[in-house]
């Protein structure tokens, strides 16, 4: 019956994904410990949030490789930043209301995600590159810069 499954989840990933299958791969390549449902969740919460907030799907799907390689659980070692997208959490509990199970959630952290990339899209009048730099909220501006770069670099695997 497992077996079953497993094939009805994968033949419904390729018919259901069939529009952008090299991201979902990409996805199960970055984290294998991911089931195809995982991957089809966070793909479809990616695609859903990042039409939303108007910002490329393929930006959105490298902050969450980069962060954390899209695990939901993640928790950076100074405990303060949670999730796939890593969102700091003493930094924006107020602003967005947020609670730290909400941002071990999958989607909710996905779409806070992209809140705050927008905000910072906003900020910077459209400059994908300094909200980048915004984003990754480094108080040195090199590490910042490095990771404007890295993502943009990475958002090539999901196009």
């Amino acid at each position: 019956m497992k077996k079953l499954v497993l094939i009805f989840g994968l033949l419904c990933s390729v018919y259901c994904h069939s529009d952008n299958n090299s991201a979902i791969s990409e996805i199960r390549h970055i984290n294998k410990s991911l089931s195809v449902e995982e991957v089809n969740q966070i793909y479809d919460f990616e695609t859903k949030y990042a039409k939303q907030y108007d910002i490329p799907v393929a930006i959105g799907l490298s902050i969450s490789a980069k962060e954390s390689t899209f695990k939901s659980n993640a928790v950076s070692g100074s405990k303060q930043s949670i999730g796939i997208k890593q969102i700091n959490y003493k930094v924006w509990k107020k602003e967005l209301n947020l609670t730290k199970e909400c941002l071990i959630d999958t989607e909710c952290n996905i779409k806070h995600g992209y809140i705050i990339l927008k905000h910072y899209v906003d900020l910077n009048k459209g400059d994908i590159n300094k909200a980048l730099m915004n984003y990754r909220g480094s108080k040195n501006p090199k590490t910042n810069r490095k990771y404007a770069q890295d993502v943009l670099k990475w958002s090539r695997h999901f196009t």
